[in-house]
Order: C-alpha cells, then structure tokens, then sequence
C-alpha cells in the first residue's frame, strides 16, 4: 500500500540523500530546522517575508552562530 501523506520536515532531514546533499553543501539539519522555525514564526505574525532571514556564506553553511542571521 502505498503512503500518501506528505513528509514531514523530520522524515525529509532523515532521509539519506537528502543528508547526503546537506552535507555536500555544509547545511546542518539544526540550520534547517531553525530556518523553518522562523519562517513559520514570520508567516505567522504577518511580517515581511521578502526580507531576507538567513545569509548564504562560504559552501552554503548559513551566517551566525545558530546558522541564521538575526533578524
């Protein structure tokens, strides 16, 4: 039988290929995971999504400590 319900962000973080990816870009699932958490937290209170919330830097790792950039 097949599965028809959309992959959650945590059954897409663990799927091999797609790690194997993040991995060759220098992404870390926590840099994702925080990355959703704020759009998720925009979207909600209505503010400006156009705005920039991460910044690429060397190899795709996102800027700052957290891997996001304040904001």
């Amino acid at each position: 039988m097949v599965d028809l319900r959309e992959a959650s962000l945590e059954d897409l973080l663990g799927d091999p290929i797609i790690q194997a990816v993040m991995a060759s870009d220098g992404v870390r699932a926590e840099d994702v995971r925080q990355l959703m958490k704020r759009i998720s937290i925009r979207t909600r209170l209505h503010l400006d999504i156009s705005e920039p919330i991460w910044k690429p830097t060397q190899r795709g790792r996102l800027a700052g400590s957290s891997g996001l950039a304040a904001g």
